[in-house]
């Protein structure tokens, strides 16, 4: 029967693996001069890991996006707000639209909050402020 983590010489294919191995039980801890006395060299080696060059690459890029500030956000909308949110959330990236004019946007929609027939769910979104409620007032604004 094959193991498929490990080749058919037994090693291990990636350094994932490693983990999962048992360790060797022996009464003595073998030191680096005991093993070389028995004949043993030592080297370096190269392990494959699992994740994928992309994979590598994404997380490299993701890393470079939060030093910048820069978190990906996910938010269900109507499909004919789609567009408007994408054009939206890449003035925000690009400051195009400043902080200050976002802030004033939530200050008019937190007045608004005191209309009648405004969403309960909208209302609690921008009363808890973050970068979810800047797209909502924003959205709410650009297509009011």
């Amino acid at each position: 029967m094959e193991n498929k983590d490990f080749d058919f010489t037994g090693h291990v294919k990636h350094l994932e693996d490693a983990e999962n191995v048992p360790m060797p039980t022996c009464e003595k801890t073998l030191t680096d001069s005991d093993l070389e006395d028995a004949g043993l060299v030592k080297t370096s080696a190269f392990v494959r890991t699992k994740k994928s060059k992309n994979a590598l690459r994404i997380a490299r890029h993701k890393k470079k996006k939060a030093q910048a500030g820069i978190k990906q956000l996910n938010v269900e909308v109507p499909e004919k707000s789609k567009e408007a949110f994408k054009v939206i959330a890449k003035k925000v990236t690009a400051g195009e639209i400043s902080d200050a004019r976002i802030e004033q946007l939530l200050d008019e929609t937190k007045k608004d909050d005191e209309s009648p027939g405004l969403n309960k769910k909208v209302a609690q979104i921008v009363s808890r402020g973050g970068l979810k409620a800047k797209i909502l007032t924003l959205t709410i604004r650009i297509l009011a």
